[in-house]
């Protein structure tokens, strides 16, 4: 309902892995990072950087189905600093590890 907010979800989905933050998507959007936070969380039930975990590992698990790209790799193109964040946050919400 929030265009200013789906602003920020479409720039989240487009590019998961540049390096998000509730002020860059605040900035982008032309809010207050508060004003922004709430808006979001009223429009989505969810802060923006637990969104855009669910959209990195969604992405990771689509890249890990669809490709032989190593896990570091996805882990690069999707946001995720390292192999073992990206494990981390997979098996968090998954339930599985990226390798399984």
């Amino acid at each position: 309902e929030d265009q200013k907010v789906w602003k920020a979800v479409g720039l989240m989905l487009d590019a998961p892995g540049d390096p998000h933050s509730v002020q860059s998507l605040a900035d982008a959007v032309g809010m207050s990072r508060s004003t922004f936070a709430k808006h979001f969380s009223e429009a989505y039930g969810t802060g923006a950087m637990e969104l855009l975990r669910n959209i990195r590992v969604q992405r990771a698990a689509n890249l890990l189905c669809e490709t032989d790209l190593p896990v570091k790799r996805i882990a690069d193109i999707v946001g995720f600093r390292s192999r073992s964040a990206i494990t981390r946050m997979f098996e968090k919400f998954t339930g599985i590890t990226p390798q399984d």
